[in-house]
């Protein structure tokens, strides 16, 4: 049967990657626009959740499903790689580690837009509440580098990835490494740009290996 073949299984689990990938962008680009800087004004932070409460609570829905799919990739990806026991372990953790930060952000997110929608507190509580979602998303990023880097070398030692898809997800990491100073430069609208690219790279880079599984489960990308 379908479910009793190993490589079917990983094939799903390069699928759920997929789905994780195209749910992500969806909630991330599509739903709801960007959240404003650290640095931007009391009115346009508290105006944002407000007049976004629906597409918030939305996208919130939108990336708890792409995180079920997200789970069966990691956990497929886990099978695959799990020869490698020093650098699999590490990119399992740091996966495990960057959801729970998602998860907690995003619940931030979704407590922010509906309570701003029908009560407006105070206005020092949705800043600093704000605040503590930028950072929750600025400290992500370090678990995020060791999913790569633990991922892209396990998955290149495993035959998941050849070299170019391995290098790649090692740049994706140095470059999250410096956009994790937002949290020393919170007010600095480059390192939040910078964030939102590597965050992108990272989808390509998990969209990547997802494809792998997909089409040679047992073969390396080029």
């Amino acid at each position: 049967m379908w479910w009793d073949m190993n490589l079917e299984v990983k094939k799903l689990a390069g699928i759920a990657g997929l789905v994780f990938v195209v749910l992500n962008v969806a909630a991330g680009l599509a739903l709801a626009p960007q959240p404003p800087l650290a640095s931007d004004s009391v009115h346009k932070i508290v105006s944002y959740y407000a007049d976004h409460r629906t597409a918030l609570l939305l996208q919130g829905y939108v990336f708890g499903l792409s995180w079920v799919a997200y789970l069966i990739f990691l956990g497929g990806l886990w099978g695959r790689i799990r020869t490698s026991l020093t650098w699999a372990p590490v990119a399992v953790a740091g996966g495990a580690v960057w959801l729970a930060l998602q998860v907690v952000s995003q619940a931030t997110i979704s407590s922010l837009a509906d309570r701003i929608a029908g009560h407006y507190p105070a206005a020092s509580t949705m800043v600093g509440l704000h605040d503590h979602v930028i950072m929750l998303f600025g400290f992500s990023f370090f678990p995020l580098i060791a999913l790569l880097v633990g991922g892209s070398l396990a998955s290149k030692l495993a035959g998941v990835l050849g070299t170019i898809g391995s290098l790649f997800g090692l740049i994706v990491a140095a470059v999250a490494l410096i956009a994790g100073l937002l949290l020393v430069w919170p007010s600095s609208q480059g390192l939040a740009i910078l964030e939102v690219l590597d965050y992108l790279a990272f989808l390509i880079w998990s969209a990547w290996i997802s494809v792998a599984l997909i089409r040679r489960p047992e073969a390396a990308l080029p």
